[in-house]
């Protein structure tokens, strides 16, 4: 009976172990198709961004990266984790690490000089990036995947915001982003040129404070009608007369400025409205931040031949556009234009029939193949949102480059992009602080003292 027993017994524990087994290799074969991880952090910094995910998505074809770093160094831990995530959502994107000590010919062969580098590559084109952050990864993601690189051009002559500029009104931080994410940057002055070069995928025309000449505007409309994409941001301030630009395309400039006294209990002035609703388009298919509009205009859409008209962004219902400020406190009048009111239009023209997007254009990340438009025009009634001072509030920068991107025709780039890391601070008032302070340092020790006292007492009066 007891060998009868024991081999039960030991059949059993056996048929046991094998169930485990079975179970855990197929709970493994499951965490290597599904990856799956949950980010419980506040800005969800062990996650990634929209942006970077659709990048991922967006390859067409697969892309390595070598990865030379030292074996037991932080920034491999952290790459690891990075390229795994990247990993987990394209199974098109591989990596490996290698110890350019141990293999020094073939960092040699890379043009390897510092730990921390990492080599993409996508066929014959390779792209080096120096950091091992989600942003580096992004960017060289683009710029290897792309055949070719867009052309934006920022006017200038005429008070426009500087495009390398360094100072709070500068450009500079947009400018870096839009290089970053693999467009070419650069500036254009019409007064020299006369024409705006026929390489051009997008004209950003930002808050002129002096008007231009009739004959730089008459090659503005001679590059929008041949199928070119102009961003106009139209502060209220200056004395440029900025009609002449977007006559024609249904679009009007009044001399309002929009208040919104919700700005207000965010800690900032009743001029800079809050913008959060974004009418369904792509520029903000899922776009949710709010953006601020430091001293904005409204942008109001009338009737033209041909022309669409798109609601890019809009205030909230308690802004409205003052037509005149001169009272104090400032107040809506009958006169004043009433709230939601319109911060950002596209206007549209329909290209001509049968005309096509010429050949190469949609190589790359954001490949679309659509049919060739007449032109667009996208008018903003504030200049400053994406300069050096507001570009990292909340959405703005985001907002930026989401119009910059769709209006070069990069629309795999439109989205959420990804954050640097903040330290989290936990703001307290002076009765929340108190409450801390004797609640855990006084009245906590004190109750468990108590509670051990009493217990004592009691036991030994048992």
């Amino acid at each position: 009976m007891s060998l009868k027993r024991t081999l039960a017994y030991g059949t059993t524990s056996a048929l046991l172990v094998a169930v485990l087994a079975a179970i855990l290799i197929f709970a493994n074969l499951l965490s290597v198709r599904h990856y799956q991880r949950f980010d419980t952090t506040a800005n969800r910094r062990f996650t990634l961004s929209p942006q970077t995910v659709k990048v991922l998505h967006g390859l067409t074809a697969p892309v390595e990266a070598l990865c030379f770093f030292e074996p037991d160094g932080k920034a491999r831990q952290e790459a690891t984790q990075l390229f795994e995530q990247a990993r987990a959502v394209n199974r098109d994107f591989t990596f490996r690490f290698v110890d350019p000590d141990k293999h020094p010919r073939e960092a040699q062969a890379h043009g390897i000089t510092q730990y921390g580098t990492t080599v993409l590559k996508q066929g014959e084109r390779t792209i080096t990036i120096s950091g091992h952050q989600e942003a580096d990864l992004t960017s060289g993601l683009i710029r290897v995947s792309r055949k070719q690189r867009r052309q934006i051009r920022f006017t200038t002559g005429h008070g426009e915001r500087p495009l390398h500029g360094s100072d709070r009104d500068g450009l500079d931080a947009a400018a870096g982003a839009l290089e970053q994410q693999g467009f070419e940057v650069s500036e254009l002055l019409l007064l020299q040129s006369g024409e705006v070069p026929a390489d051009t995928d997008v004209v950003v025309i930002a808050g002129p404070r002096k008007p231009f000449l009739r004959e730089e505007v008459a090659a503005i409309h001679r590059y929008l009608d041949s199928g070119g994409n102009v961003i106009l941001l139209a502060d209220p301030d200056g004395d440029a007369d900025l009609a002449p630009l977007v006559d024609g395309w249904g679009v009007v400039l009044p001399k309002e400025l929009i208040i919104d006294p919700s700005s207000r209990m965010f800690g900032g002035d009743y001029t800079v409205p809050l913008v959060s609703q974004y009418p369904p388009h792509a520029i903000t298919e899922g776009f949710n931040l709010a953006c601020f509009f430091p001293v904005t205009r409204p942008v109001v859409e009338v009737e033209a031949a041909g022309v669409t008209h798109a609601v890019i962004a809009k205030t909230g219902d308690q802004a409205w556009g003052e037509t005149e400020i001169v009272h104090d406190p400032i107040r809506l009048d009958p006169a004043d234009r009433k709230g939601p009111v319109e911060v950002i239009l596209l206007s549209e023209r329909a290209a001509a029939a049968g005309a096509t997007e010429k050949e190469g254009e949609g190589d790359g990340v954001g490949e679309t193949g659509a049919t060739a438009h007449g032109g667009r025009l996208l008018v903003a009634g504030d200049a400053d949102f994406p300069t050096n001072q507001w570009y990292q509030y909340s959405g703005n920068g985001d907002l930026f480059l989401n119009c910059v991107s769709w209006m070069g025709k990069e629309e795999g780039l439109v989205a959420i992009r990804s954050k640097e890391n903040q330290a989290q601070t936990l703001a307290l008032t002076p009765r929340q602080g108190e409450v801390l302070l004797f609640g855990f340092v006084v009245f906590l020790p004190l109750a468990t003292f108590a509670t051990a006292f009493g217990v004592w007492r009691w036991r030994r009066s048992l």
